[in-house]
């Protein structure tokens, strides 16, 4: 059964971890498309690239960590 994904995504957007308390940015290198239609992003961070779901991110930098 094929799978279509419409997304306003592009490859090498920028991201941020909301969790990351120095907001440093991860840019998207993928998406994987787990059971229950959740998303995961892979983001290249620092080097190193880390999958996280879809909710834990932001276009927009979190400064109220500063």
């Amino acid at each position: 059964m094929p799978i279509s994904i419409k997304t306003d995504l592009e490859w090498g957007e920028i991201f941020y971890i909301k969790t990351d308390p120095e907001q440093i940015p991860g840019m998207l290198v993928g998406i994987v498309y787990l059971p229950g239609k959740v998303l995961k992003f892979r983001l290249s961070y620092e080097g190193e690239v880390f999958e996280v779901y879809d909710f834990e991110v932001s276009k927009e930098k979190d400064n109220s960590n500063i």
